[in-house]
C-alpha cells in the first residue's frame, strides 16, 4: 500500500495513539528501512551515487575525475 507524506502522518499518528511500544517501535524501523532503501538509489547527489563512483573507481583501480564527480552531483541537485 502506497501513500505519501500525509498518509505516513496519519499512519504514524493512528500508531503513536494505540501506545503499544512494539508497534511505535516497528513503525520506526520501518521508516528507516525505507529511507535506507530510497537512500540507495544510485541518483548522484544520494548515497547511491557515491556507491556508483567507488564501485567504478573498484572495478578500474583509477579514481573518478572529481571535475566530473562534482558536476555529475550538482547536475543531481
Amino acid at each position: 500500500q502506497l501513500s505519501g507524506p500525509i498518509g505516513l502522518l496519519r499512519a504514524g499518528s493512528e500508531v503513536v495513539s494505540t501506545t503499544d511500544m512494539t508497534a511505535i517501535v516497528l513503525f520506526a524501523a520501518a521508516i528507516s528501512v525505507n529511507l535506507a532503501v530510497v537512500n540507495s538509489f544510485p541518483i548522484p547527489a544520494l548515497d547511491g551515487g557515491q556507491m556508483v563512483f567507488i564501485l567504478w573507481e573498484a572495478l578500474t583501480g583509477r579514481k573518478v575525475n572529481e571535475k566530473l564527480q562534482d558536476t555529475v552531483t550538482a547536475a543531481a541537485v
